[in-house]
């Protein structure tokens, strides 16, 4: 199937806040609040604290692979990194490829909020609603179903570099739509691959490598950062394989045919971590290694010792996504573990995502 119109994000949020209300759903649901100059937070809200102190997290153009089990940041880390690299090029425009169908809009506009004011701080209410509302004016929303839509969606994306720089003198930088899309966001790449791979091995990893090169290409030709999101899948119970009914194809992208399953063919995520959830595999995992500049990997960890202990003995050795939404105190964790152009592998840093969307850092 191909893929669907792009539509802004300004004008999706419209239509669900319509839905919203038309279903008599309370009102501070449906617009999450930006909070005020006045307001008193102890948040971290940028992502220079991330991995460095001084560089933080930047990314440069090129597919950067983020990966992690369900419920670990995954989503929201790449639209802070879409928001922040915004609020840098006031020029561009960003996409949003959905293979999921279930983008939360709602979630977007809170995450942006929460960048504008933590990059911001200071101005008027006024200024911070219409430095948010410009960003979702630059913001395409694409909703693809197959790998094809994919492709035609990243042409689309190909397309906006070879369009005239718009005339129009009545608008700020900030508030045209036409701008070059630089900035992509796949959400998520292994659903509309995994089903392919299991399909059939030879072919379905063919298709996944000569994408990911046409994708490389598009990066290096017009200077386009892509970030692909990534599903891990969890780690196997002892005497158990979680993996036993999966092709060993989801993890490589060899040429050689698999004539069996085999635990021993699973390359590790080479995490500093010790924990279960660090454990998790990255579907795609090797392909990924082999085409992304950075992966990062996302998984949850206890703040304490107390809160490990707890959780080791509820899941009996064996721990899926229950980290996220336990009793205990947990923060999320961003480590790189692949970087071409060097450095960065090994490193790690942890947070909270706030209520309204804020990064509070760990102590």
């Amino acid at each position: 199937m191909a893929a669907a119109t792009p539509y802004l994000a300004d004008q999706l949020l419209l239509l669900e806040r319509s839905r919203r209300q038309n279903n008599q759903q309370p009102k501070d649901a449906e617009v999450p609040q930006t909070r005020g100059a006045n307001d008193e937070t102890n948040n971290t809200n940028s992502l220079t604290f991330l991995l460095d102190d001084h560089e933080g997290l930047q990314i440069a153009p090129g597919i950067t692979a983020i990966s992690g089990e369900a419920s670990t940041g995954k989503t929201y880390l790449s639209f802070r990194l879409l928001a922040e690299h915004l609020l840098e090029s006031l020029g561009s425009s960003a996409a949003i490829v959905d293979t999921t169908g279930v983008l939360d809009l709602f979630w977007l506009r809170q995450v942006l909020a929460a960048t504008i004011d933590g990059r911001q701080s200071g101005q008027s209410k006024a200024d911070a609603a219409s430095c948010l509302t410009g960003l979702l004016a630059r913001i395409r929303i694409i909703r693809v179903f197959d790998h094809i839509g994919i492709q035609e969606a990243l042409d689309e994306v190909k397309a906006t570099h070879d369009m005239p720089d718009p005339k129009d003198n009545t608008r700020g930088p900030a508030d045209k739509v036409e701008g070059k899309v630089d900035f992509v966001v796949i959400d998520n790449l292994s659903n509309c691959f995994t089903p392919l791979i299991k399909t059939g091995y030879t072919s379905g990893n063919a298709v996944l490598s000569s994408f990911l090169r046409s994708l490389n290409a598009l990066c290096r030709s017009h200077s386009v950062t892509v970030v692909v999101i990534n599903t891990a899948l969890p780690p196997r119970r002892p005497g158990f394989s979680t993996y036993s009914t999966l092709p060993t194809a989801i993890f490589s992208d060899d040429s050689a045919q698999q004539a069996s399953f085999s635990l021993d063919n699973i390359r590790p995520t080479s995490s500093v971590f010790s924990t279960r959830a660090a454990q998790a595999q990255p579907a795609l995992g090797r392909a990924l290694q082999r085409f992304a500049s950075l992966h990062i990997f996302m998984h949850a960890a206890a703040s304490t010792r107390g809160d490990r202990a707890a959780d080791d003995h509820a899941h009996s050795g064996f721990h899926g996504t229950g980290y996220i939404g336990s009793s205990g105190s947990y923060h999320l964790v961003v480590e790189v573990i692949g970087d071409k152009s060097g450095g960065r592998r090994g490193r790690w840093d942890a947070f909270r995502i706030g209520r309204m969307g804020e990064m509070d850092q760990l102590k």
